[in-house]
């Protein structure tokens, strides 16, 4: 906790817009935008249009990733925001690609509300132990790579910090790694290793979010009534850890196959849980849009019972990684926008393509609480010029051969059957 604590200090510092990477400042050490407060009541409430926005992006996306043979973990909000990024810096069929799968129109501003969600993320509470942020930022290769206009959005909504001169070839993905390690608390312990950069890679984009909270409920689930037993999965039983504690007046919603009950973390942050009845079908309830959208929408369910509620909740850690083309193509992006996307909202750079596209989550339920924390990164690359075709002439028999001139005329003319 004393290393949260230190983080998110320095998280107010004061400092300039960019930063070199060769001279690599920390994360903890120096943020570029001072303009994103912790704590900061949210500028106004947030539009439904786009919280539904994000939350059909999260079904979609939950739906082509959804397997029974493994838990998963992802963040539909860390996705969806460097998606947004793409969004802001994209043109033409590029751009309407975005719009359709960020579920965007007209009916709200995605700008404001993207500056007024992250200022609603931004909790930094040490007497609760609670913390929350989501950020931003640019990695470029070159320097003025990104439009003046590109970085001003980027500044002023994502608040994103922009790091610039960056070695590819070199030790960028320490830099990142470390960075994405500062800004989620080493939670990930993300490696250098998991990113795939070369000397045509121009631009990175790429989005952090961390949370740490404990229950609202001060020794909710008190470790002295952990108990191990045994959790019947898809696939067969094991031995896991539960925790139990009981909550009074607790709310449950209550449908034929399945109920839905939260628990409160600090700052409204709640717990979801979707459980099947013992006797349904666990797969077709867990993969049912209606009740996933349920699970979303608990705030806003009605039918809600109120009791005590005596919770058995197993302790679990879970980790997934993503490469996020696959399922981003079945939910209506085209390979067109991979291979020759159009970004000269963003930049002037031609021949660009996207290459990797990647999330990484992670989460961890205890006693005392949640701590989770994901990465979401777009990779740009400049396409290499196509190598030139080799072909093998080894010449180690007898040969003809001749000599002319620039007219052509034959000057020498001879052949060699033995050397």
């Amino acid at each position: 906790m004393k290393k949260i604590v230190s983080l998110i200090a320095a998280l107010l510092v004061i400092s300039g817009c960019t930063n070199s990477a060769s001279g690599y400042v920390k994360p903890e050490e120096q943020i570029n935008n001072p303009n994103k407060a912790f704590n900061r009541k949210k500028v106004k409430n947030s539009n439904a249009k786009y919280v539904e926005s994000l939350q059909t992006f999260a079904l979609d996306f939950y739906k082509e990733v959804y397997t029974k043979d493994k838990n998963q973990v992802f963040s539909p909000l860390s996705i969806a925001t460097c998606f947004s990024m793409l969004y802001d810096g994209a043109n033409g069929e590029t751009k309407e690609e975005l719009a359709d799968l960020l579920n965007y129109d007209d009916s709200f501003n995605h700008l404001e509300e993207i500056q007024n969600m992250l200022l609603d993320c931004a909790i930094n509470s040490p007497a609760n132990k609670a913390y929350l942020d989501v950020s931003q930022s640019l990695w470029s290769k070159g320097v003025d790579t990104f439009k003046e206009d590109y970085i001003k959005k980027m500044t002023d909504y994502y608040y994103a910090e922009l790091f610039e001169r960056v070695d590819f070839t070199g030790n960028a993905a320490e830099l990142i790694a470390d960075y994405i390690n500062h800004k989620t608390n080493d939670f990930l312990n993300v490696k250098p290793e998991s990113f795939r950069f070369n000397v045509n890679t121009e631009f990175v984009l790429l989005n952090t979010i961390y949370l740490k909270s404990p229950w609202a409920i001060a020794d909710l689930f008190d470790k002295t009534n952990n108990f191990d037993s045994k959790f019947f999965g898809q696939n067969g039983e094991s031995t896991v850890t539960f925790m139990s504690g009981k909550v009074e007046d607790g709310e449950f919603f209550k449908k034929d196959t399945y109920r839905i009950a939260s628990l409160d973390y600090k700052y409204g942050i709640k717990l979801n849980i979707l459980l099947p009845d013992e006797n349904a079908n666990y797969d077709e309830i867990l993969s049912n849009r209606d009740a996933l959208n349920a699970l979303l929408n608990v705030n806003a369910l009605t039918g809600y019972q109120q009791n005590d509620i005596s919770w058995i909740l197993p302790k679990f850690k879970v980790k997934n990684g993503y490469d996020l083309k696959e399922p981003l193509l079945k939910m209506g992006l085209t390979d067109n926008t991979f291979d020759q996307p159009d970004l000269s909202a963003m930049t002037n750079l031609t021949d660009l393509y996207i290459s990797y596209v990647t999330h990484e989550a992670g989460m961890e339920i205890n006693n005392e609480g949640v701590e989770a924390a994901a990465y979401t990164q777009i990779t740009v690359q400049t396409k290499a010029a196509m190598p030139k075709k080799s072909e093998l002439f080894r010449v180690d028999h007898p040969f003809a051969y001749s000599i002319t001139n620039e007219n052509g005329y034959p000057l020498f003319m001879g052949v060699i059957n033995q050397l």
